[in-house]
């Protein structure tokens, strides 16, 4: 149902900037992201350890060595400051219980103007995916970001009927 491809030249990819993918799971993006920062480097992070292997395991399997997997808390990255000129966010806002929590410990690790791409379900009736109480619908996401700092650029992207994309800058 998503082209990680398709996804991935719809972000603000510059070849050498450092891009974290927040909760990472197999590697189904990150793979992607790391072909497209052919002089940069993706950070993965996972809280799930046998999905930090997983990564890392998918990454030595196709020779990518851009890749730095990472394990992670829900509410911490192990990483500085200011460190990642984007976040990627793929189907994990749903998950917590504390997404204002969530959204400035990504705030804190982006640089000022670095971008945050965010994936989620839309509050709709289909087969898999959470369930719908919550999923959070592209209004509800917008507001939670620019109550944690971040200006969102324009409205969500429809990916399929199913699944939608935020771009927001932190500010």
């Amino acid at each position: 149902m998503l082209d990680p491809e398709r996804i991935v030249t719809a972000l603000p990819l510059l070849p050498d900037q450092t891009v974290g993918d927040v909760g990472c799971g197999t590697g189904f993006f990150t793979e992607p992201l790391a072909r497209a920062l052919p002089a940069g480097k993706v950070l993965a992070f996972d809280v799930q350890p046998e999905m930090v292997k997983a990564t890392a395991e998918r990454m030595a399997n196709v020779g990518l060595a851009n890749v730095e997997v990472l394990p992670s808390r829900e509410l911490h990255l192990p990483v500085a400051n200011s460190v990642l000129d984007g976040a990627f966010a793929a189907f994990m806002l749903h998950e917590t219980d504390n997404l204002p929590a969530l959204l400035k410990e990504l705030h804190r690790v982006l640089r000022p103007g670095g971008w945050l791409a965010v994936l989620e379900f839309y509050r709709r009736e289909g087969k898999g995916g959470p369930p719908l109480h919550i999923r959070l619908e592209p209004e509800e996401v917008q507001v939670a970001l620019r109550e944690a700092g971040f200006q969102p650029e324009g409205d969500a992207l429809a990916l399929n009927e199913r699944h939608y994309m935020l771009l927001a800058r932190a500010v």
